[in-house]
């Protein structure tokens, strides 16, 4: 799964998340990959308990070998 290699979790089936912004080039390299009608970015204004959520996640990015698929 892109998502999971990228950084991002499933919350539930189907929403994905991660607590920090979504780079401009991470969210051009998805919107690229043939699902772009099945992506929506929601930013949210807060999250209860932020800091054990944030724990889960490590930073946002494209794995090599997802980046040389792209190109």
């Amino acid at each position: 799964n892109i998502l999971k290699a990228i950084g991002f979790r499933e919350f539930q089936r189907s929403v994905w998340v991660h607590p920090l912004s979504v780079p401009s080039f991470l969210k051009d390299f998805l919107l690229e990959d043939g699902i772009r009608e099945h992506i929506k970015f929601i930013t949210a204004g807060k999250i209860d308990k932020d800091d054990a959520f944030k724990k889960l996640f490590k930073p946002l990015t494209v794995p090599n070998k997802l980046a040389r698929k792209s190109d």
